[in-house]
């Protein structure tokens, strides 16, 4: 009988679950007609900041997307050859109009040149073959895409 007292919290933990899965569906319905375009801005560091290797900087990037839900978003950073050294954040933001991601005391331990890259994609759903994956193939559409330089010394 012990067993039965956890069960209504059981349930509402179900209930939420499956309210927050089927959530960004009911977004993709309203919002299946309106182009994905959403302003991306790295405000920190700078395009062609210099900074000294080893040492801490931090990350800004602003995301807006007026009265529309902003998806997927990912900032990272990579070598010259287009590697990834660092991933500072990939996920599912489900955010309405605008999202800043900070993040800090980043460091960079060898000198080079290196691309901050922030963007953001469309809902993606399994299956899923009318342009909502992105329109240059790899998931990330083309105008929802900002790089800044970063120079390590």
């Amino acid at each position: 009988m012990k067993n039965w007292k956890s069960l209504p919290i059981l349930l509402m933990t179900l209930i939420a679950v499956a309210c927050l899965t089927i959530s960004c569906g009911d977004d993709r319905e309203a919002e299946e007609d309106v182009e994905y375009v959403v302003v991306v801005e790295i405000i920190a560091p700078a395009n062609n900041a210099t900074i000294v290797a080893g040492e801490n900087f931090n990350v800004e990037v602003d995301y807006a997307r007026k009265e529309n839900i902003i998806h997927n978003i990912k900032v990272e950073i990579l070598d010259a050859a287009g590697n990834q050294v660092k991933n500072l954040v990939e996920r599912h933001a489900h955010v309405p109009n605008e999202f800043t991601f900070t993040a800090e005391n980043i460091t960079i331990s060898e000198p080079g040149t290196y691309i901050l890259r922030a963007a953001t994609t469309d809902l993606q759903l399994e299956g899923d073959s009318d342009g909502h994956d992105g329109a240059d193939g790899d998931g990330e559409d083309a105008d929802n895409v900002v790089e800044h330089t970063i120079i390590v010394q």
